[in-house]
């Protein structure tokens, strides 16, 4: 009789077990489930396209089960299409103030493996995703992104050289605070440094007084552009030092802090710099931390005159007179 009870007692407790989450898609999940999938990253951590298969083998989850939170339409540019096999695995995440960055892996059988990082808010609403790695890139460059503590993605391919010094590129990608990600940094030691150096904002809106072009010569200038809005200067500059062993470029807007004054800062990046304005010249100083911008042995420090020739202006339409 009392094994009778025992027996029941076990079945009623088993039956009201709570069952596991449906990680497929095919039925509904919670988000606190999903976000149960990826585990709290501890910073900083470097990932290489190399280690992306054994990074495959955590927790699958199902594409359908994305899209019960984030839209078709928004995944679809970051992950692309997945064929007949794939599947998605969960690498873990990390939280930011204002966002959360969910790191995962698209896997192809029998051995193709992507880098997929997709930020939301902190309640979960998507804000952005990009691939950084791709272990089938097969251009004889290693890959592999490091993760600092701010977090700045730092996406780095190198090889050795016929002379066995190391040939790289490095580029830094954060996600600011109110757009889609973004480059912040190029830093390279290959072949294609030798080029002419192209100015990118060079026939934007120059309008405002302040909107010049300012430098010393072809490889040291500062261009300035009007921003997207009042108080704001778009510019780009570009500096080498030291026979070009010491390059720095940096393209981003500058808050104006007075008539003749701005500053660049950027959320995520530790960098800061100050301008000011003359009626010959500019000079621009960091006072934050912008090796993510420079070589390592130089600073961004300098003072250029005006050009002679005023920055490229956009001409206004001609307004047509009414008959």
């Amino acid at each position: 009789m009392l094994m009778g009870f025992g027996l029941f007692v076990l079945l009623l407790f088993s039956g009201c077990t709570t069952p596991s989450p449906d990680y497929s898609g095919e039925k509904p999940l919670k988000a606190k489930e999903l976000l149960a999938l990826f585990p709290d990253i501890t910073l900083p951590v470097v990932l290489h396209d190399s280690g992306l298969i054994r990074l495959a083998d955590t927790n699958r989850i199902g594409y359908k089960a994305l899209t019960q939170f984030y839209p078709d339409s928004s995944l679809q540019p970051v992950i692309g299409k997945l064929k007949k096999g794939s599947y998605l695995r969960a690498i873990g995440k990390i939280t930011n103030k204002g966002e959360q960055y969910l790191l995962l892996i698209t896997f192809q059988p029998p051995r193709h493996a992507r880098l997929i990082v997709l930020v939301t808010t902190p309640d979960n609403q998507f804000l952005d995703g990009k691939e950084f790695l791709d272990n089938q890139a097969f251009d004889g460059y290693r890959h592999y992104v490091h993760i600092n503590r701010e977090p700045t993605f730092m996406l780095i391919r190198e090889k050795t050289g016929a002379d066995l010094q190391s040939i790289y590129t490095k580029t830094g990608w954060i996600y600011p605070s109110d757009g889609k990600f973004m480059v912040i940094m190029n830093d390279s030691n290959e072949e294609t440094r030798k080029a002419a150096i192209i100015n990118p904002i060079d026939s934007f809106p120059a309008l405002n007084p302040l909107s010049w072009d300012y430098g010393s010569d072809k490889k040291n200038f500062i261009s300035v552009r009007d921003g997207n809005s009042p108080g704001k200067l778009l510019f780009f500059l570009h500096v080498e030092k030291n026979d070009g062993s010491c390059i720095g470029e940096l393209k981003g807007f500058m808050q104006l802090t007075g008539n003749r004054s701005a500053e660049f800062r950027q959320s995520g990046d530790p960098c800061v710099i100050l301008f000011k304005f003359t009626d010959n010249g500019i000079s621009f100083k960091e006072t934050g931390s912008c090796g993510n911008h420079r070589g390592i042995k130089c600073l961004l420090d300098e003072q250029f005159p005006k050009r002679k020739k005023p920055a490229k202006k956009l001409l206004k339409p001609k307004m047509k007179s009414a008959h």
